[in-house]
């Protein structure tokens, strides 16, 4: 592990639709926890990760991958799986999976044979934090302010 970060790859294929595409982006010295966070620093390195949309669903809880290399997914017909180190799939969303020092996680588009998978919620539109500071007591609250399409 380099200087306290951790290394991780994150790849992604889609051999399913037009066009297919694989792509890797290497975090060596990353400092980010969640996979959210990684994906966000993979589009710095590499173009497709550039343009991924995330949608928010509650149980399991956190973000789903909806979109990535301009692709997205369809309901209840394909969906973006995410494989841990062991090519496994992940049971949550990218906001609460922490990968490991020298994992690779893979995000692959699947076919959804049942329709059920739980990564389909609400799409995300807008995501913004505010910050409201008590300037007496320098108290702050912070406060998440989510817009979803429908």
């Amino acid at each position: 592990m380099a200087q306290g970060g951790k290394n991780v790859t994150l790849r992604a294929v889609n051999t399913l639709v037009h066009p297919n595409f694989e792509i890797q982006a290497n975090l060596p010295d990353t400092h980010s926890r969640f996979l959210i966070e990684m994906v966000q620093e993979a589009a710095g390195i590499d173009p497709g990760f550039n343009r991924f949309a995330v949608h928010y669903h509650t149980s399991p809880g956190g973000y789903y991958l909806s979109a990535i290399n301009d692709v997205y997914a369809e309901k209840d017909k394909t969906y973006w799986c995410i494989l841990d180190f062991n090519n496994r799939p992940v049971e949550y969303g990218m906001s609460t999976y922490e990968p490991r020092d020298g994992e690779t996680v893979t995000f692959e588009l699947r076919v959804d044979a049942g329709g059920q998978h739980p990564g389909f919620g609400r799409l995300l539109c807008l995501f913004r934090v505010a910050w409201f500071v008590d300037r007496a007591s320098g108290d702050y609250d912070i406060v998440l302010l989510i817009t979803f399409c429908d």
